[in-house]
């Protein structure tokens, strides 16, 4: 790695770590979802990778299926996509206890 990469790379980690810092230590009454959303859209990695992981550790509930998929596949933060793939495999497990609920229900009333 040179000089020049490794750099930037620390400086990158560094950025990250103090978003992560500043919205743990406002709190995250003060960041609703849809300003951590607008966050999104900005262009700086470290303050993306950033919110990224802050809503999956606090919205986890609230990310639709899709932008789950694109946390884990367009993500450079393995921890993010590791977040992520666990809030899918989760909902998948709840959807199919769900189903499975209901297929029994629906046994039951065509006995």
């Amino acid at each position: 790695m040179d000089g020049k990469y490794s750099e930037l790379f620390g400086i990158y980690h560094v950025t990250k770590i103090l978003f992560q810092k500043t919205i743990e230590r406002i709190g995250k009454e003060n960041f609703d979802y849809d300003t951590l959303l607008g966050f999104l859209e900005h262009n700086n990695s470290s303050v993306l990778e950033g919110t990224r992981r802050i809503l999956l550790l606090h919205y986890p509930e609230k990310l639709s299926r899709n932008m789950l998929y694109e946390f884990r596949d367009l993500s450079g933060d393995y921890d993010v996509q590791t977040m992520a793939l666990g809030v899918l495999e989760e909902r998948k497990v709840q959807e199919d206890g769900l189903r499975k609920r209901a297929d029994n229900v629906v046994a039951l009333f065509t006995c």
